[in-house]
């Protein structure tokens, strides 16, 4: 909590690496200082003598109702919310009416995400206040993939923590599944000639424009390039010439001969019509578990606006295949021609190894610590 404004902080923040440094962010160290606070508060009460017991609590117990009622629905207390209303869970601007209207534009199974251009940073930050759905966001540990992925169309450096849209006719737009852009000021409805976006509502302060060229959060494609490095799959997504309707970049598995079901997607050939053809419904959509149904009438590949990790796995039709890096950051699996069943379900092995380690810390707090009785 020294932060910048302090000598000393100055000199060791200068000193960290950057691993440390970019970790190093106020919203974390936050959470532990007000503990930390709340618990000094609490002894400071329980050293009044003339409180009896109950009266603590009863004191406790007010000053945490005063905290939630003043601070419950924004995310930060720094303003009154009279002079300046922001957005909260039921209001955007003040206004109900706004924030059901956006709600209402961005429905669906899945829904189709928002994003910004020269506009307010809160329509991204905001989400889980809003339940409006973001492609962007503000988060220090975003990963490296997404954010170079997101640099496509936003100048931005390396280790950013949000990036508006600025190149309004990069392809990769399309592929994050950005359907609505959210922007201060009118955009051109039409970029390097072909029509890409049209006026869907107007606030005070802010247009909501429709993308019109955006793709599914999930769709076939018959054509795939390959890629040996991240790197390499990277120049591919950021070049302006990239048709992600069509073509995937898929960087390679290791070792090669899990790579059988793509290679023979790797050639040159025109598949708008078999984009057309194929037909995708979400079955399932959560945080965890995405079930797809997908027919397509030849071979092809499934690629996705679903950013992929460690400890996401896949299956077609029960069983599980690979799970490819695609287009720099998200998920794809190779198909047959067919009708088939997707499932992607997250399931981290960090998951159950922090479960099992909590566990035993915790038998061993009950049955090896010694419990002092009767002070």
């Amino acid at each position: 909590m020294l932060g910048n404004g302090t000598v000393f902080g100055r000199v060791v923040w200068t000193m960290l690496p950057n691993l440390v440094r970019g970790a190093l962010y106020p919203y974390y160290a936050m959470a532990p200082f007000c503990l930390g606070v709340a618990v000094l508060a609490g002894i400071g009460l329980d050293q009044i003598k003339p409180l009896s017991t109950r009266l603590k609590y009863v004191t406790a117990l007010l000053v945490a109702a005063d905290l939630i009622m003043v601070g419950s629905g924004r995310p930060m207390n720094i303003v009154d919310v009279k002079r300046e209303p922001g957005i909260t869970r039921v209001k955007i601007d003040g206004s109900t009416a706004t924030l059901l209207h956006l709600r209402q534009l961005t429905n669906g199974q899945p829904p189709a995400r928002i994003d910004t251009h020269e506009s307010s940073i809160a329509f991204s930050t905001t989400a889980p206040l809003t339940q409006i759905p973001t492609a962007n966001g503000y988060n220090p540990l975003v990963l490296e993939r997404l954010i170079q992925a997101r640099l496509s169309f936003a100048k931005g450096y390396r280790w950013g923590a949000w990036y508006e849209v600025e190149n309004m006719a990069s392809p990769m737009i399309d592929a994050l599944n950005i359907r609505y852009l959210f922007t201060s000021k009118p955009i051109p409805a039409v970029v390097n000639g072909t029509p890409r976006y049209s006026l869907t509502a107007e606030f005070p302060g802010f247009f909501v424009y429709e993308n019109l060229s955006v793709l599914p959060r999930f769709w076939v494609v018959h054509q795939i390039k390959l890629a040996r490095t991240p790197q390499e799959a990277f120049t591919s997504i950021h070049r302006p010439d990239f048709r992600p309707a069509t073509v995937a970049v898929v960087e390679e598995l290791k070792p090669p001969e899990r790579n059988v079901g793509v290679r023979l997607l790797e050639r040159d050939t025109e598949s708008v019509e078999r984009f057309r053809m194929d037909d995708i419904s979400v079955r399932r959509y959560d945080a965890r578990e995405v079930v797809v149904a997908v027919r397509t009438k030849t071979p092809g590949f499934l690629a996705t606006s679903e950013v992929h990790y460690p400890g996401w796995h896949g299956w077609l039709d029960g069983s599980e295949v690979p799970i490819f890096m695609t287009n720099g950051a998200f998920r794809g699996v190779a198909l047959p021609s067919g009708d088939h069943i997707v499932k992607f379900r997250f399931m981290p092995r960090i998951l159950y190894l922090g479960a099992g380690i909590s566990a035993f810390s915790l038998l061993l707090t009950v049955f090896v610590c010694p419990i002092k009785r009767g002070v």
